[in-house]
Parts: structure tokens; sequence; C-alpha cells
């Protein structure tokens, strides 16, 4: 990002009643450098893209423009400072914060006795809330205190004062370790998805290896490093696709999210992800039911959003709802209702455009275009694949363009674009491999692919039909669809039938509900 679009960013990110309390904020100090940020405060907020020449045109002959970069400086950090007043209670850690500096203004004071109110008022706060960091310096505070007054203490105060730092130190670093064991587990997940080769088995063993055993962490850990643990150990059984294990894990996180609503009112973004991967889960177990109820839970938590609800927050329970319902719509045959959606998702790709991450954008695109190729709309599911493969953006190792790859191959086919379909399928192999994904069931798909145009017509079914039977032999049968989020072995029977891919769809979808 340019330097230059900073302010502009910062002003374009700001809620009505954000850019309302800093106008209050900025109006307590009249002067005139004041009301000439004011007044480009105001420019800039109507501004939909950065427009410098245009400000300098409008501005031409006033003040501002002789100091332009320190005025658009000093707005900036009035903006952030008039966040930081408005936030001031909206956290916890905003409050502890607060209380802290208070604490330490009455100390340096030598208002002792009120600074050790305030600290035993910050104190049961953070015991309420289960934080450790802020109890580390309540007690450093606490320590000056008792060096200030001569060492004056009773043993036992130093004692319980060492023994309470040393325990939040302990679960503060037990936290620090469950952070960098999800982070790594995660940066190796959405590289490679669920682990393939023999090293990331490995990687991902030895880093559970790290974690202590499930009795210390019901004993001693804090609500979020709890979270962590069965969050870590979710991913864990997913890597190794053990789906029932995962989900077990998954509904932990739910419940245990669920129950400790002050650390899910501080961090919400925890039960988006969780609702979000247990459907997902779900799905894959056939518990369509199940499934439901979680993106249920997931629109409801969207429906609660007040207008100010922070853009992270909106952007995560827009890019988690699509996905979800997407792929429930589309796996399950329901192209037309997917469709519906379509603008929906569309224009929240555009809202927030760079704000979302490529992976996000990515999987979103793979469902659009899915929904077009179910529709009967080839042409549009070429132009959203194709949006994948040339953004610059999306990675060329993640499993999700590896994905688009394949999908693109199959759009292909049904254009009858024999010309061209060697070609993708050499960019869909080169693509897999380059992830480590190239295993039986795909060469065998994509073999079958390569038949195609040197196959007559008339045989095609036969060709197609082989291919059925040597995929479902394979164990298990659903690893292409679970894996790419396209149900390569349902499209094939649909052509070998002749019939409809979404009634072929919606018919399995249907058994398998009912059964």
């Amino acid at each position: 990002m340019k330097v230059k679009d900073s302010l502009h960013e910062l002003i374009q990110s700001l809620s009505k009643s954000e850019k309302r309390y800093y106008k209050l904020y900025a109006s307590r100090h009249v002067s005139t450098e004041d009301s000439t940020m004011l007044a480009l405060f105001d420019y800039i907020a109507k501004q939909t893209h950065y427009d410098e020449a245009a400000l300098f045109h409008d501005f031409k002959g006033k003040a501002l423009l002789n100091q332009f970069s320190t005025i658009k400086k000093r707005l900036y950090d009035q903006i952030l400072l008039s966040l930081h007043a408005f936030h001031a209670n909206n956290s916890i850690e905003n409050q502890l914060n607060r209380m802290l500096h208070q604490a330490t203004l009455l100390f340096e004071k030598s208002l002792y006795d009120q600074c050790e109110r305030q600290l035993r008022s910050a104190e049961k706060l953070a015991l309420k809330h289960d934080l450790s960091l802020p109890l580390i310096a309540i007690n450093k505070l606490k320590n000056r205190i008792v060096e200030t007054r001569g060492y004056q203490s009773e043993s036992n105060c130093l004692e319980s004062l060492k023994l309470s730092t040393d325990t939040a130190l302990s679960r503060e670093r037990l936290l620090v370790d469950l952070w960098y064991v999800k982070s790594n587990l995660f940066r190796l997940l959405q590289r490679s998805g669920a682990a393939q080769t023999e090293t990331d088995h490995q990687t991902i063993e030895q880093l559970l290896g790290q974690l202590p055993s499930a009795e210390f962490i019901h004993g001693f850990a804090s609500v979020e490093s709890t979270y962590l643990y069965n969050h870590i150990f979710a991913a864990y059984h997913f890597a190794k696709n053990e789906w029932n294990q995962s989900l077990a894990y998954t509904e932990l996180v739910i419940n245990h999210l669920t129950t400790n609503t002050a650390f899910l009112n501080q961090h919400p973004n925890t039960l988006i992800s969780a609702l979000t991967n247990a459907c997902y889960l779900a799905e894959q177990l056939g518990q369509y039911n199940n499934s439901h109820t979680y993106l249920k839970q997931l629109k409801e938590l969207a429906q609660q959003q007040t207008p100010d609800a922070t853009e992270d927050l909106l952007i995560k329970l827009f890019s988690s709802r699509y996905s979800i319902e997407l792929n429930l719509l589309t796996m399950s045959g329901q192209f037309k209702e997917a469709q519906q959606l379509s603008k929906e998702v569309l224009a929240g790709i555009d809202r927030f455009h760079d704000k979302i991450t490529a992976q996000r954008k990515v999987f979103l695109l793979q469902q659009l275009a899915v929904t077009a190729f179910g529709c009967g709309n080839f042409h549009g599911a070429l132009q959203h694949i194709n949006a994948i493969l040339n953004d610059n953006k999306s990675d060329d190792q993640e499993p999700l363009t590896a994905s688009a790859h394949l999908l693109n191959v199959v759009v292909h086919c049904e254009l009858n674009n024999l010309d061209h379909l060697p070609y993708a399928v050499k960019q869909a192999k080169q693509a897999l491999k380059t992830i480590g994904r190239y295993g039986t069931a795909e060469q065998l798909l994509l073999q079958g692919f390569l038949k195609v145009p040197k196959t007559h017509l008339l045989d095609i079914p036969e060709l197609f039909s082989d291919l059925v039977k040597q995929l479902t032999n394979l164990q298990p049968a659903n690893q292409l669809q679970s894996t790419y989020n396209f149900d390569f072995i349902t499209w094939l029977e649909a052509k070998i039938l002749q019939q409809p891919f979404a009634k072929k769809l919606n018919d399995k979808y249907r058994f398998m509900t009912s059964t």
C-alpha cells in the first residue's frame, strides 16, 4: 500500500458513529489548524478512491497545501486518538490498560492507598476474565509499592504476590506455546490441505508432541488456552482425514465458547470459525441436518451484528456464511437456489476487495463457478475460474487453485473444447504435482479426460463408465469430492445416463439424507 493512501483508507474504514465522534473530538480544540483538518477529513471521507490531484485542485489557494504532509500526518494521528477514546471501554483489555495507567498516575503522585484500591479493582476484573498478562503488570506495580514502603509487608503477602506472578507467567507461557503450535499447524494446512505426504504427517506429529496432556489443560489452562487446545486437535484430526474426531473436537470448541460468554463477547470470530468448520465437517460426514443447524446458527450470528460491528468481523461472517451456504447448495444439486446468492456474494467480494484474504476469495469464486456450471452456464463458470487463475494474488501452490484447474478441465469437456482440453489437463497436472497431490485418483481422472478427444462420441459413456468403476474402487471413494469440493463421480454418472447434473446430485442427496 502506498503511504499517501493510508489516511484515505483509515477514514473510509470508520463507521458513522466513529466519524461523528471524531468530529466531536476535534471540535473541542477550536483553532484554524483543527478546522482545516476537519475540512480535509470531510473531503477525503467523500472520496471513493483517493485522488490527490483533485484534492489539490479543489483546495487551491488554501493554507493547508503549504503544510499538506504535516497536516495530513496530524489528522491521521488525531483520528487514531479519537478511536482510542471512542473504544476505550469496548474490550476488557482496554479497560484494564486504562485502570493500570490510572493506578500508575496515582503511584507517581505518592497516593499509594488509592493506587492499591485501583489495583485491587483491576485485579478482580483480570481474574474474572481469566487474563494473565494484565495480572503480571498489576503485580509489577504492587512490587513497586512494597519497595516504596520499605518492604514492610508481611512475608506471606510477598509469597502470595510471587505465587500469583509465577502462575500468571506460566499460564501466559502456555498460551504462547499453544499459539505457536496452532499457527504452524494452520500454516501447513493452508498450504497443503489435509496432509498428504509422510513429511507432513511427521511435522504435524512433532508439533502435537509439544503440547501438554489434556488433564493438565483442564486443570490449569485459561479459557483461551482451552479453546486453542481443542481447536488444535480439531485441525490435527482434520489433517489426518479423521472427520468424526475432528467434528467431536470442533463441537467441544463450540460448547466451550458458548459457555464462556465473557470470552466469546470479546472474541466473536472464534465462534464463527468453529461453526464454519462444524458445517463443513458435518457435511463431509453426510450429517446434513447437523450441517444446516450450524449454518442456521451462523446466519443468526450475522443478524445479531450492529452497524458498528468491526469490518474484520463482518468479513469473517460474510466469507464463512456464504462459503458454507453455497457449498451445501451446490453439493446437493440446488444450483438455482445457489444462483440467487451470486449477486450478494459478488457484491461482498467487491465491497471488501483486498481486505478479504486471497484464500477466502478463491473459495467463493470457485463455488460461484460450480453454481454457474450446475445451471448450465459453462461460459459463466469459465469467467469465475479465469478470475481465480489470472489473479496474481492467488498462489499456484494453494490446493484451491489446483481445484480451479480441475474444474477448468470439466468445463472445457462440457463445452466440447477438444482442442483445448489436453492443454487444460496439462495445466491441472502441473498444479497438482506442485502441491504434491497428483495421486491415483487425480491420475485416473486426468488420464480419462485425455482420452476424450480421441474417443468417438458414442463410446464416451463406456469411457466414463470405466472411469467411474476405477474411481469408486479407491478408498475412500469420496476423496475427490471432499478434497476439491466438486462431485466428479456424480458428474460422470450424469453424463453416462444423459441426465442433468443437478438432478443426479439432488437424487443422491435425498437418498443420503433418507438413510
